[in-house]
């Protein structure tokens, strides 16, 4: 695994507390993962858009289909 996604892992979990606010573990955000996941791959679409790499209306199509795909706003 590589050091972004350990990264966005770490980022993602959250800590688990009993009724007395006592810690008990730990566990990942899958939700939040997930997102932080798809975030990352539009900032290197927008990155590539913005420094010329690559077509850019493939790329803008691309970050739509993302958008749609995952139901998450621009």
């Amino acid at each position: 695994m590589n050091e972004q996604i350990k990264q966005l892992a770490i980022d993602a979990t959250r800590d688990i507390k009993d009724e007395f606010g006592n810690w008990i573990g730990s566990e990942l955000d899958k939700e939040k993962f997930g997102v932080g996941i798809v975030a990352e791959c539009k900032k290197l679409i927008l990155l590539m858009m913005n420094d010329g790499i690559g077509d850019f209306d493939t790329l803008d199509l691309a970050l739509t289909e993302i958008n749609d795909h995952f139901g998450v706003d621009e």
